[in-house]
């Protein structure tokens, strides 16, 4: 019988039965922590010092255990050995490999929603991108803090301050984070038009918006985690936009103010958050934009994605993925507006495409079949511990995509894909390199009877 979490540090438990050996568990140790505190790496071990376990079921934990310490993404590499240094007792050694925490970096990246969208829909145009300075320091005091600044210019004039600290208490079980953003921009979308934004491009600004958030996060177990966030939102448009689009605020207005409340419950048991291949992930959320007589709009929101992982053997992975969206009321201001093709939230062989209504869904399915995975060392050449090691992996892969999406009442600029089956079929290459970061190779036909070709940076599934 596990120890469940919730059992205070120390508490000693008793086995159910015997199927194999029990062992008492004598001591825990930790090497490789040269900035993380031990209690931060000891939340995610399910053993307990002084308690008794079956010899397989300890192993089974360890591995457990070893699977969360690596997706609070903090090392490179995690292991846990169970140590038998008696017949009847054992060590715990936990091993870790600290990744590199500060990272202050030139930004310079495409404003457009991916890749293939600047490409194809922009034509490459090199005065569409944003720059300026992105510092981020992880593991802030050792106790998986993040502490985030964004300056942006260029396309779209942005900047952010962030920080979060996931457990404010000895418990590990509370947390908080604090979010202020500020935007500007002169080239902006103000209408979709067959499921391409449409960009208004003149000397002045154009949109200007400011964002604060507070999070309180609640995790009361290794897997589940409650999210409650309340903010307030304020944005204002010139009157040539207001003009062009009056829906954008709606009837005509330039401006646009809220206060919202979201709550997000999340079960995940991948054993990769960036790129998993075992286990299952589960996230729904609750939104209201606009509380009260002071607020401009009132939008319900719902959420649900479902994910499922299997290794199926012989190198062979299964990916399978749900998600669904509803809002209310369906009549909304522009800038509202909810759609498939931002973020991951899009099918694949559908990159030009922003395919908007206050309902959809979206099924994505992967078979991939490994053709490598190798590591080399590179402490010869790179004298940062933190990047000793390069690795490799690569996937050959087949997928089917599925969706649907509700058109908004009276919106036939952007009629052609809503309200009727999408799929996607194709394959692609799926390569994973060293910090878990994500390169994609796709070739896919879809229901349009199109034929494309993708580039992406980040995990489709």
């Amino acid at each position: 019988m596990a120890l469940s979490c919730l059992l205070p540090r120390g508490e000693a438990a008793l086995p159910d039965s015997a199927k194999s050996p029990v062992v008492k568990v004598s001591q825990i140790f930790i090497i490789g922590n040269k900035k993380t505190q031990p209690d931060i790496i000891l939340r995610e071990v399910n053993i307990e010092k002084d308690a008794y376990y079956g010899l397989d079921e300890l192993r089974d934990l360890a591995e457990k255990g070893r699977m969360r310490i690596y997706n609070t993404n903090l090392f490179n590499e995690v292991s846990i050995q169970v140590l038998e240094t008696m017949e009847t007792e054992v060590d715990i050694l936990i091993r870790v490999e600290e990744r590199w925490y500060f990272y202050p970096s030139p930004l310079f990246r495409i404003a457009d929603r991916n890749l293939m969208d600047w490409l194809i829909n922009r034509d490459g145009q090199l005065n569409r991108f944003n720059y300026g300075l992105k510092l981020d320091q992880y593991n802030l005091r050792g106790r998986n803090e993040r502490l985030r600044f964004i300056g942006q210019l260029g396309f779209e004039r942005r900047f952010l301050l962030s920080y979060s600290i996931p457990y404010i208490e000895s418990s590990q079980r509370h947390g908080l984070s604090m979010d202020l953003v500020y935007n500007e921009r002169e080239n902006m979308p103000y209408i979709t038009r067959d499921h391409v934004p449409v960009f208004l491009d003149v000397d002045q600004i154009n949109r200007t918006s400011f964002q604060t958030a507070v999070t309180y996060s609640y995790r009361p177990s290794y897997y589940s985690f409650h999210y409650f966030t309340t903010g307030f939102q304020k944005g204002h448009v010139s009157d040539t936009i207001a003009l062009l689009n009056p829906n954008y605020y709606g009837n005509g207005r330039t401006d646009q103010q809220f206060f919202r409340l979201r709550y997000s419950f999340v079960n995940d048991q991948r054993n990769n958050r960036n790129f998993p291949t075992e286990g299952h992930y589960a996230k729904m959320t609750l939104e209201q934009f606009g509380l009260g007589a002071f607020d401009d709009v009132g939008i319900f929101t719902a959420e649900l994605t479902l994910d499922k992982y299997n290794q199926l053997g012989h190198g062979f992975y299964l990916a399978n993925s749900l998600f669904g969206h509803f809002s209310t009321p369906a009549q909304q201001p522009y800038y509202n507006y909810t759609a498939l093709g931002y973020n991951d939230i899009f099918a694949r062989g559908f990159e030009l495409d922003v395919i908007e209504g206050p309902h959809y869904f979206l099924s994505k399915n992967s078979l991939r079949f490994q053709l490598l995975d190798t590591k080399k060392d590179m402490a010869h050449k790179m004298k940062i511990d933190q990047f000793n090691d390069f690795k490799l992996a690569m996937y050959l892969k087949l997928f089917c995509d599925m969706g649907w999406v509700t058109n908004y009442p009276n919106y036939e600029v952007n009629n052609r894909l809503t309200d009727t089956y999408l799929y996607s079929i194709g394959t692609g290459l799926d390569f994973k390199t060293m910090y878990d970061l994500i390169f994609r190779l796709e070739y896919s036909y879809n229901s349009e009877r199109e034929f494309n070709f993708a580039i992406n940076l980040r995990a489709d599934i």
